[in-house]
């Protein structure tokens, strides 16, 4: 299960073995994105850090005893170390006699893919302003509810009115239940996420930081019920694409969300994020509330946030100790550093 203030990195995977009378060992893993439980491997597993990047294989060897009709299962936890897409292709079994005459050994071949979700922890002091962003963006939503826009259903409240009352669901004998609305105008909330460096020399350390937040904001805005996206310019490492995420809501949203965000390769640069700013500010809409994280602030990143995108925004700078941060580069009207500690 996912833990938004897991220190732990990725969060924990859990994965099960399966031995049966066939003598086939499926060892699933469990997605850390969706708790999903998937088949995969036992021994002879190889992992695989990207289409083409192959890591060193790791094998791990469990010896059982079957008898006639006899089934073992077995479940192994699995601690993710780093964020990204991993691939388990196969397992391998080795079987013997009862006198361990005859040797015999069988290949199976597995499509698995294992998404690890950035960690949703925030590093340093940076909670406070947090906190007073998530809630100056949930009082921006209006309070005027659309009679005409269904949204679901909940349980009753005293300061509920009688007519909102849904009967229909309420005579399911679970209670009185209520209708609830749509607002006139929902907010939207945009996150933009820059990982171009400040430097020549990548800071990882930042990078993941600055992802990691990224995943904060949707998870925490979604959840408020605001249909939040995010734009990168960082590449997809399965594709190459830019990762991105169309608006939405919901929880399906928010693990469509975390498995784009593992999906990021940091390294490889899609498009400059001042252009990508451009792109953004011509086809946003009026209620739409934009949230930049983005570590290089350039004169002409800061050009664009004042005078294009000029309202509804709040500028967020990630900085680690090895990093120099000058007033220029906190010139944009609503800006806040982040120091991000070891």
């Amino acid at each position: 299960q996912k833990d938004p203030d897991n220190n732990g990195g990725a969060g924990k995977d859990g994965s099960t073995g399966k031995d049966d009378s066939t003598g086939k060992d499926d060892s699933p893993g469990k997605d850390d994105s969706t708790g999903k439980t998937v088949s995969g491997d036992n021994s002879g597993s190889s992992v695989k850090a990207g289409r083409g990047q192959v890591t060193d294989k790791y094998y791990r060897t469990d010896v059982v005893s079957l008898g006639m009709y006899q089934r073992v299962t077995r479940k192994l936890d699995i601690i993710a170390k780093k964020r990204g897409v991993f691939y388990i292709d196969g397992c391998s079994l080795i079987y013997h006699d009862l006198i361990f005459g005859i040797k015999n050994v069988k290949s199976f071949t597995n499509d698995l893919t294992l998404f690890v979700y950035p960690r949703m922890t925030l590093k340093g002091r940076f909670s406070y302003a947090y906190n007073d962003l998530i809630g100056e963006i949930i009082t921006r939503r209006f309070i005027n509810e659309d009679p005409f826009e269904f949204r679901g259903i909940r349980d009753y409240r005293i300061s509920d009115s009688m007519k909102s009352i849904n009967w229909k669901a309420s005579a399911r004998g679970t209670g009185l239940k209520v209708n609830e609305k749509n607002f006139t105008s929902s907010l939207s909330v945009t996150v933009l996420l820059n990982l171009e460096s400040r430097t020549m020399n990548r800071n990882i350390e930042i990078e993941e930081a600055s992802i990691s937040l990224c995943a904060r904001f949707v998870n925490d805005l979604i959840k408020q019920g605001i249909g939040t996206s995010f734009i990168s310019n960082a590449s997809d490492v399965r594709n190459g694409r830019n990762v991105s995420l169309e608006y939405g809501n919901g929880d399906s949203h928010i693990l469509n969300a975390l498995r784009s965000l593992a999906t990021i390769d940091a390294s490889k640069i899609t498009c400059d994020f001042n252009s990508l700013l451009k792109n953004y500010a011509r086809t946003r809409s009026s209620n739409d509330y934009c949230i930049i994280i983005s570590t290089r602030t350039s004169k002409e990143i800061r050009d664009t946030v004042n005078y294009v995108i000029r309202q509804g925004y709040n500028f967020i700078i990630p900085y680690s100790k090895y990093d120099k941060i000058n007033k220029s580069d906190t010139a944009i009207g609503k800006c806040s550093a982040w120091y991000v500690e070891d």
